[in-house]
Order: C-alpha cells, then sequence, then structure tokens
C-alpha cells in the first residue's frame, strides 16, 4: 500500500507501508527510525493514515464594521488532533502577507488593515508537530 506522510519539516517521499508497527526511512541522506504505530489505526486492511498535525480550518468569514479599519475572522476547526495555537495571516491581492497574528481560539480581531484594498485572510493551526495546510477565506475589502 502507499501512502503519503508528512512530517514537521515537509510531505517525504512515497513510502510503502505494511503491517510494520516501525519502519526505517531515508530523510534528506540520513536514515530515521520512526515509530508508526501511533499513527495509523488498522481495523482491517488497508490500515487509514492518522495525520498527527492538524488538518485544514474551514468556513472562513471576515466581518467588518462600516470603514473602520479592523475586521474580525472567524473559522471552524473540526479535526481529530488537537491545535496549540492558530496562525492567521492577511493577504493583499498580490499574495504578500500585510499582517500575521496567533491565537487560540477560533476568532481573532486584526486592527490597522488598509482599506480599499482587495485582501484575503488565511488561517492554519499548529501544534507541536507543525503546521497544518492554510485555508484561505473568500476576498474582502475595507470601504473609505
Amino acid at each position: 500500500m502507499t501512502h503519503r506522510l508528512r512530517y514537521q519539516s515537509g510531505i517525504h517521499p512515497t513510502i510503502m507501508l505494511d503491517d510494520l508497527a516501525q519502519f526505517s526511512v531515508s530523510f534528506e541522506g540520513a536514515a530515521k527510525r520512526v515509530r508508526v504505530l501511533s499513527h495509523i489505526r488498522c481495523k482491517c486492511t488497508p490500515c487509514e493514515i492518522v495525520t498527527p498535525i492538524p488538518g485544514p480550518t474551514s468556513n472562513i468569514q471576515v466581518d467588518t464594521v462600516g470603514n473602520a479599519p479592523q475586521v474580525t475572522a472567524k473559522w471552524s476547526y473540526e479535526d481529530a488532533c488537537d491545535v496549540v495555537e492558530f496562525s492567521v495571516n492577511v493577504y493583499d491581492s498580490s499574495k504578500n502577507s500585510l499582517k500575521s497574528l496567533q491565537t487560540p481560539n477560533k476568532s481573532v480581531d486584526i486592527p490597522d488593515l488598509p482599506q480599499c484594498v482587495n485582501l484575503t485572510v488565511g488561517v492554519q493551526g499548529r501544534n507541536a508537530l507543525g503546521l497544518g495546510l492554510e485555508t484561505k477565506g473568500s476576498e474582502f475589502s475595507i470601504l473609505a
């Protein structure tokens, strides 16, 4: 069976998994011993990979208040992996990061944003094993 496994430092090339509790992989030229048992649930064949990093967020909503240069961003998170904090990034239409915040909550107030500029909010979860995938919401702008 072939699966892609995600490590803290990135996605390892495809690895063949059998019913082994541990296996050796070569990563960046060095062999590392990886204990897999806690990351695989086997009800029967095939095994299901349980990724220990946070899954994606969903339902990103951005609330503006008139022409105030701040917004409140809210999102949902339904993954089984715990999140220590969420990283929230604000991007302009050229995908430049304008602001970055961290919060343990599923919402955050984002102050000091530019007006009359198309913006997007991206959110990703983080735990001790790494960052999950960033999910981006719809484009919005603050009126002048």
